[in-house]
């Protein structure tokens, strides 16, 4: 089976956290993903904040052979330098490590293309874009162009992950970004990125079948964000109709926020890659009712809940007696997953026989083990 993971909303979910966090308890044969360097997930793993950009955040479960799909936008100065951050946090990845051919290379015309062209939509203007444009005009370089790459893009077999379901054996992806950026399906455009973001564009972008046997799961935050604007033109865009902007000071207030923990959210709430202040909005139900109907989730990852009440922060379980682990989070956050579950048709939650039936992980803090697991 393939476990798909998506970012419900514009990103910056904690969906490299989920990653990690079902890796390390699924222990998948197969983790990977086909990122650029616009975005970063943030994984804070045996001491160390680890930050990936190309690389799949179920890394870290350390016996998973790692893949870099055909759609990657790959920098190579990053990669180097995540791999190295990776092994010198005890995270082997050389050895594991398998990127496909195809991948399309950033170069600095693409960094200098997005500077002058994209400043006005608040693009992080790595070269994502530029690159993926050159690739479909066939005059960009790919990664089995590179000989610093030919150890890993070499002995990459387009079968792998196909042959590796065939076998029974389990593959965990990653998406990159969120469903609201989907450059066709998003909340708008042109505030969005330069690819599909959806679950159907996953098993494309890996050659698997629409038959494949999956498992979709979405990761949602209860105030969903946007990039930081750049300035008062070069803005990020607008949100979902049914949701408006609001403040990270509103949020804490309404949380019941300690000061110290007010100054940690501002810190928190800085993208990993640009390190702006992002904008911060109220719960879309449109929207996740949107993404549902389009990926068909199987369960959702509510993450932040702490910033729904503040009581939640760090609570951790690992029990399987799911009445005891739902009887841990706060009226507050039940309220919120009870809303959630009523806005599609999760299994059982359309009778009201499962408390638990969309959303079944509840992340309470930055940490791999701050989750309640309601599986």
């Amino acid at each position: 089976m393939v476990t798909i993971i998506i970012d419900v909303q514009a990103g910056s979910g904690g969906k490299g956290k989920v990653a990690a966090y079902l890796a390390l308890e699924d222990q998948p044969d197969i983790v990977a993903a086909s990122f650029g360097p616009n975005a970063g997930h943030t994984v804070y793993h045996k001491g160390h904040k680890l930050i990936f950009r190309h690389l799949p955040a179920g890394s870290v479960w350390k016996d998973a052979e790692i893949i870099i799909g055909a759609s990657a936008v790959i920098d190579l100065a990053v990669l180097e330098a995540e791999i190295e951050m990776l092994e010198k946090a005890g995270v082997m990845v050389r050895d594991r490590l398998l990127i496909h051919p195809r991948a399309v290379v950033i170069q600095e015309c693409d960094r200098e293309n997005e500077a002058a062209l994209l400043r006005g939509i608040s693009s992080t203007m790595k070269g994502v874009g530029s690159a993926q444009a050159r690739k479909v005009m066939r005059t960009a370089k790919l990664a089995g162009d590179f000989l610093t790459l030919r150890n890993f893009t070499e002995p990459y077999n387009n079968w792998r992950i196909s042959d590796a379901l065939a076998e029974g054996r389990e593959v965990q992806i990653e998406t990159s970004q969120g469903f609201d950026l989907c450059i066709n399906h998003g909340v708008s455009y042109p505030f969005c990125t330069s690819r599909q973001i959806n679950a159907s564009q996953v098993l494309a972008d890996f050659a698997l079948p629409p038959s494949t046997r999956t498992e979709v799961v979405g990761v949602v935050r209860p105030f969903p964000i946007r990039v930081g604007n750049i300035s008062e033109t070069e803005t990020s865009g607008p949100y979902a109709d049914d949701s408006k902007e609001t403040t990270w000071e509103q949020i804490a207030k309404d949380a019941g926020m300690s000061p110290k923990g007010y100054a940690d959210l501002l810190e928190q709430e800085k993208t990993t890659v640009t390190q702006r202040q992002r904008r911060v909005f109220t719960f879309s139900f449109n929207r996740f009712r949107r993404f549902c109907d389009v990926n068909d989730p199987a369960y959702i990852a509510l993450n932040f809940a702490d910033q729904i009440d503040w009581t939640d922060r760090g609570l951790s379980a690992k029990t399987r007696i799911r009445d005891l682990n739902w009887s841990l989070i706060s009226q507050k956050t039940r309220d919120f997953i009870e809303r959630l579950d009523a806005c599609w048709d999760f299994e059982g939650a359309k009778y009201g026989d499962d408390p638990y039936a969309g959303v079944k992980l509840v992340g309470t803090g930055p940490g791999i083990e701050q989750v309640v697991d309601l599986r």
